[in-house]
């Protein structure tokens, strides 16, 4: 008789003579105890190289802020001369050559906006950003940068329309930076838009808050730059429509400002859409 086992039946002996593993035991008290202190030695690590960038970082806007510092006022100095030649050779000098001044003019401008920007971020990123809330009529506020800015929309061949919703009140707020909001985000819609285009800015009171809406009808926002809108130069390198320069500060700066009031500030858009922004703040 065949003593074989059939497949399929009896018993394996091939695994009898393998060990069985031994199920892991408890660490002792010696290995949790120096896991513990590797685990607080790094926390420990972690905590002083997370102090020493934070000092470099402040150190790196405090020296940001004296050097943008230091650059605007030569600056100053040339968009002084540049207007007075403007005026003073009107009679003299051809229409090319104003053509050059005025150039001087505009570009002393954009790097005025640009160091002033640098400014502001230095200032905010280094912690002293203090808020001067006072009573402020927002409805008046929103008016006057409207019509500062419509010179600027005029240029462009841009409309500017603005709406007040809600029964106007004052608001508890710094009116000096909320108008560096108000000049930042309608400046942008001004800047990102089409001649012939319209730019909307509609204020509305609500019951516990005020809500600020900038929609333009412009080149729109891609969507790899939405998702780090209000990021520090997220939008670098990204020129206006008529190949005006950006910063990539402005809106990470009424991101601070913002959000300094307790508000939020977000946006809407595609490319080749136009864009939205919304502000809420608190009122109460």
């Amino acid at each position: 008789m065949d003593s074989a086992l059939k497949p399929g039946t009896g018993t394996d002996t091939s695994t009898l003579d393998e060990a069985a593993p031994e199920p892991a035991g408890p660490e002792t008290p010696a290995e949790i105890s120096r896991v513990n202190h590797e685990l607080a030695s790094a926390q420990r690590d972690l905590a002083r190289k997370s102090a020493e960038l934070e000092t470099a970082l402040r150190e790196l806007n405090h020296l940001l802020g004296m050097i943008a510092h230091d650059l605007r006022n030569p600056l100053g100095v040339i968009l002084g001369f540049a207007e007075l030649l403007n005026v003073e050779l009107a009679a003299s000098i051809s229409l090319e050559q104003r053509g050059f001044l005025e150039q001087i003019k505009r570009s002393a401008e954009s790097m005025l906006r640009a160091i002033d920007e640098l400014l502001d971020f230095s200032r905010i990123e280094s912690g002293r950003l203090e808020l001067d809330r006072k009573s402020t009529d927002l409805a008046a506020l929103v008016r006057q940068n409207l019509e500062t800015n419509a010179v600027l929309a005029r240029r462009k061949n841009i409309g500017l329309e603005g709406r007040i919703e809600g029964a106007e009140r004052r608001v508890a707020l710094d009116a000096r930076l909320i108008e560096q909001v108000l000049n930042n985000l309608i400046g942008n819609a001004i800047k990102f838009s089409y001649p012939g285009g319209v730019v909307k800015v509609t204020l509305a009171f609500g019951a516990n808050a005020i809500m600020i809406e900038v929609a333009d009808r412009g080149m729109g926002i891609p969507d790899e730059q939405l998702e780090r809108l209000f990021t520090p130069v997220a939008g670098k390198g990204r020129r206006g429509t008529a190949n005006e320069p950006s910063t990539g500060l402005g809106l990470a700066i009424c991101r601070r400002i913002v959000e300094a009031h307790r508000g939020t500030i977000s946006a809407e858009s595609a490319e080749g859409a136009g864009a939205k922004f919304m502000v809420t703040i608190p009122s109460a």
